[in-house]
C-alpha cells in the first residue's frame, strides 16, 4: 500500500443542514484513492478491498460518531468514483469487487501501482442536525 493510501483522512467541506433534510440525500463528495504498490500482474487483477467501520450491519454508510456537538441523522458513505454511485459496503461483510485499473505504471509488463477511486460524501439517515460529523473506516486488501 502506497504511503498517502495509508492513515488517510478525508475530509468533507462544511454544509448546511438544509442540503441533508431527507432520508438517503447525499452531499459534498470529495474523491480520494487508496493506491497498492509493487503488485505482479496476477495480484493486481486478484486485488479489492474490504471496509469496515462502525454502522448497522447491511447500511450503505459509516455511523457518525455520538456525543456532544455531533449532528445526528447524518453518516458518511463511501462509492465508487466510476459514475454509477454505487455504495461501498462498510460493515465488513463484503469485499469490494471493483478491480483496481492499472494507472499506467508498468515494470516489463507488470502492473505495480493499482488504484482504488472513492468518493466519500454526507448521507442524510432522516432530517440532520447541525452539529460535527466523523467516522472511520478501515480497510483491508483482499486477494481472490
Amino acid at each position: 500500500i502506497e504511503t498517502d493510501s495509508k492513515n488517510r483522512t478525508v475530509t468533507l467541506p462544511t454544509v448546511g443542514k438544509a442540503n441533508l433534510s431527507h432520508p438517503g440525500q447525499t452531499a459534498a463528495p470529495v474523491p480520494f484513492s487508496i493506491t497498492l504498490k509493487e503488485c505482479n500482474a496476477t495480484d493486481a487483477i486478484k486485488a479489492n478491498l474490504l471496509f469496515s467501520g462502525a454502522t448497522t450491519k447491511g447500511q450503505p454508510y459509516l455511523a457518525n460518531k455520538t456525543g456532544n456537538g455531533k449532528a445526528t441523522n447524518v453518516g458518511i458513505q463511501i462509492v465508487k468514483a466510476d459514475g454509477t454511485g454505487t455504495p461501498i459496503k462498510v460493515d465488513g461483510s463484503q469485499a469490494n469487487s471493483e478491480k483496481a485499473p492499472d494507472t499506467g505504471k508498468e515494470q516489463n509488463g507488470t502492473v505495480i501501482q493499482p488504484r482504488f477511486d472513492y468518493f466519500a460524501h454526507y448521507y442524510a439517515t432522516g432530517a440532520a442536525t447541525a452539529g460535527t460529523v466523523e467516522a472511520a473506516a478501515t480497510f483491508e486488501v483482499k486477494y481472490d
